[in-house]
């Protein structure tokens, strides 16, 4: 006895580049956001010029597609693997299907043999400017009839509304762009601020460590308890709120890929440049080379903050700073 397997629908496949269109389409902050009545005019204007019963723009996102403004589909969002708009997204390219019984891409998908039973289907690429050649999803039409062919109108239509559609995405692409550049500009201000007050209390701290035969004189110990207050006071912690301000506000933390090595190395070289004592040997243990995701600044500050203590508290021997990779 033998059984046919049932015929699967062929998803659409996913191009290289796919983790960068996907960091793109979230930087743009328009995935589960409320309708918006600028997105709902251009489907609604395509649905009744168009005669197609079904106008969307869909968003594809990792494993489905999410529809921002929608006219005549019963759903929010549907799996990415049954997709037409993914395949928009893996071409950059409009995708035309005119029948989708005589198309060996989309007969057996459940969307075409299912409830939705799609005929036929024109989707068009939405492509901010500032992604980078990235497309976040496809603006289209979709009727449950076979068409013999799209009027040159409606291709023109759809044209001129995907512009629309990607303008409005790169509005909101730029506005949050602005934000992480002013939010950079700020933080590397204050961390370049911040890092020399912190070098120069740890060196404050250290001529207080120093013996000296006799004892200072009183003027320069008030001098060194000055420079002490100086750097670990008011502007020192208005410099660490406002970081943390800045933070909250941009609301992510930066997540990039860097090297551990050069990070440490960075960290090294900062606190290489203050007086330390001549009997502490400072160093680090790294078995191999690997790259880390996270702040870069961020983790070089910390790394000089743990350094600066450590050798305020040592006296002699070694400060050794020990890295090493740990299943999570």
């Amino acid at each position: 006895i033998f059984f046919r397997r049932p015929a699967m629908a062929s998803p659409a496949p996913r191009r290289l580049d796919e983790p960068d269109r996907l960091r793109w389409l979230r930087k743009a902050a328009i995935l589960d956001t409320k309708p918006e009545t600028e997105f709902d005019s251009v489907v609604q204007a395509l649905q009744c010029i168009s005669k197609f019963p079904i106008s969307l723009v869909s968003l594809v996102d990792d494993d489905r597609q999410w529809f921002k403004a929608n006219v005549g589909l019963d759903a929010t969002e549907l799996g990415r693997d049954t997709s037409f708009c993914a395949h928009v997204v893996a071409s950059r390219k409009p995708l035309i299907v005119l029948d989708t019984h005589n198309d060996p891409l989309f007969t057996h998908n459940p969307l075409v043999t299912g409830g939705t039973k799609i005929r036929s289907y024109v989707g068009y690429p939405i492509t901010p400017a500032s992604a980078e050649g990235h497309c976040m999803g496809a603006l289209c039409i979709i009727d449950t009839v076979p068409h013999s062919s799209i009027p040159k109108e409606v291709h023109k239509l759809l044209s001129l509304l995907v512009t629309v559609i990607s303008g409005l995405i790169e509005r909101n692409l730029q506005l949050i762009l602005k934000e992480e550049k002013q939010y950079s500009a700020i933080s590397t201000i204050a961390h370049e601020l911040l890092t020399p007050m912190e070098i120069i209390s740890q060196s404050a701290k250290l001529l207080h460590s120093v013996k000296v035969k006799g004892s200072w004189r009183r003027e320069a110990s008030d001098l060194i308890n000055t420079i002490t207050e100086c750097s670990e006071g008011t502007a020192c912690v208005a410099l660490r709120d406002l970081m943390s301000l800045l933070r909250m506000q941009h609301d992510t933390e930066p997540n990039t890929e860097f090297e551990l090595r050069g990070c440490i190395e960075s960290a090294f070289q900062k606190i290489s440049s203050a007086p330390t004592p001549s009997a502490v040997d400072i160093g680090y243990v790294m078995p191999f080379d690997f790259l880390v995701r996270g702040d870069n600044l961020r983790l070089r500050q910390i790394l000089i903050n743990l350094l600066s203590n450590a050798l305020h508290f040592t006296h002699s021997g070694s400060v050794t700073l020990i890295c090493n990779v740990t299943d999570a």
